[in-house]
């Protein structure tokens, strides 16, 4: 089955396609719907509710192959997961430009937070300290690439199947059964026979969990990593769920974005 519309094409900014080069993929045009949930409120200050924040969860461990700037390779390769910061791209005559909001003509910047930016110095941070869903702009929220949105020149644009489940859930769900009965050393070797792709050599005896590495595995821990692994695969719900951490649970006031979740849905821009 092919993946398209909620799978990645809505997790992108709307004009994307003059960064990525991809205006002819099958699929059809971006269009904002869904950014990861904000780790930075509108002082500049990390939010300090424990769930939530997919993208601080990755920045805990130094080296991420995740975490750089998506950029397609050529010959269906690629590197990075996510789009955050200015997007460069050359346009047909040659010009270095940014990526342009859709709604006005300033370059976008994308920002680990969520409110109302336009044109800002990526250094400066809104009057209006409203962080809501209807108060975002396109600068709110770093936008995701989980399955590959390869260049029109590309043969393997929109050729990698949907995955209904993955190796490493079954790995996942073997650790967390592990760890719960107290088997932390078997859970955490089972973690890292994953875990490991995703850090350069240098970098794994302290992203590593131990004994493997200097890195603590705990509950909350995991439930982190299941962020980190599965990011924008829809499995948010049932590892919460089985913790009683369901949206339910939450007091109002905390309820202005989907803070439990990895994703938080954006106006579509038409």
């Amino acid at each position: 089955m092919q993946y398209q519309g909620d799978n990645n094409r809505l997790s992108v900014q709307a004009r994307e396609r003059y960064y990525l080069k991809d205006s002819k993929a099958k699929a059809g045009d971006h269009n904002t719907k869904y950014a990861a949930s904000p780790s930075y409120d509108l002082n500049g200050q990390l939010y300090s509710y424990e769930l939530g924040m997919p993208v601080q969860n990755f920045r805990k461990y130094d080296g991420d192959y995740r975490m750089k700037l998506y950029k397609n390779l050529g010959n269906s390769k690629r590197e990075g997961m996510f789009l955050f910061g200015y997007l460069e791209y050359t346009d047909d005559n040659g010009n270095v430009m940014k990526v342009r909001a859709p709604e006005q003509p300033y370059d976008l910047y994308i920002r680990d937070a969520v409110g109302k930016f336009q044109g800002m110095d990526p250094n400066q941070w809104p009057d209006d300290k409203t962080s809501t869903l209807p108060n975002g702009d396109h600068n709110s929220g770093w936008h995701f690439v989980k399955y590959p949105l390869y260049t029109d020149d590309d043969e393997g644009q929109m050729e990698s199947d949907y995955c209904e489940i993955r190796l490493p859930e079954i790995i996942y769900s073997l650790a967390e059964c592990k760890l719960r009965n107290g088997d932390t050393r078997g859970a955490a070797q089972l973690l890292n026979s994953v875990r490991k792709r995703n850090y350069p050599d240098d970098k794994l005896v302290d992203n590593l969990y131990a004994p493997d590495g200097r890195a603590t595995l705990q509950e909350k821990e995991l439930l982190a990593e299941w962020v980190r692994q599965f990011l924008a695969v829809r499995s948010r719900r049932f590892p919460l769920a089985v913790r009683g951490g369901t949206r339910h649970r939450m007091p109002t006031s905390t309820l202005r974005y989907s803070r439990l979740c990895a994703t938080f849905s954006m106006p579509i821009t038409h």
